[in-house]
């Protein structure tokens, strides 16, 4: 995709840019920038990505699935948070940013088809899926939250191989979707 160089600051975010073709089009993701940028701030990733969503025009497109979608992975993102153990961090936030991507492009996509996310379609369907492996995700982290920290240690492995496991259901999730 030939894209140029510059970016377009974001008007609710300053800080974040998006890079556009010149014909205006989104060219790549600013899920990653959100991620950074909110981290630093100590505002959720997903409360900026809302903003962005509203600023790209993309609300009524992506319909009530993807805004409940969004709330899930902010409800991942406070569990993070709550847990803070650098050992699962990387893997945790990987997951959730993932999550992100996909309800992004899901949205562009329908907006630029004229077709929005409705009850019923196929696309509802696969954001219902994301929503239910952001669900398991959530129960597997707060279940590790919940163990003492003398379990925790002894845990550790099995709870990562679990989550990397979580993480991998989802990017197959990804592939099913860009395999039709």
């Amino acid at each position: 995709m030939g894209g140029n160089d510059e970016a377009t600051p974001s008007v609710s975010n300053p800080g974040i840019a998006r890079p556009t073709s010149p014909e205006g089009i989104l060219v790549q993701s600013p899920v990653d920038d959100i991620v950074s940028h909110t981290k630093k701030d100590a505002v959720a990733p997903t409360d900026t990505l809302s903003a962005l969503f509203k600023e790209l025009d993309l609300t009524e497109d992506a319909g009530p699935f993807l805004d409940r979608g969004l709330r899930v992975v902010q409800e991942t993102y406070t569990i993070i948070e709550d847990v803070k153990d650098s050992k699962i961090e990387s893997v945790c936030e990987d997951f959730a940013r993932k999550a992100m991507l996909i309800f992004q492009n899901l949205a562009l996509a329908a907006k630029s088809s004229g077709r929005p996310i409705l009850p019923g379609t196929a696309v509802a369907v696969l954001v219902e899926r994301v929503i239910s492996r952001l669900k398991t995700f959530q129960a597997d982290l707060q279940a590790y939250a919940r163990l003492s920290e003398v379990w925790k240690l002894l845990h550790i492995r099995e709870v990562k191989r679990k989550l990397e496991a979580r993480k991998q259901e989802l990017e197959s999730t990804i592939d099913k979707l860009t395999a039709h």
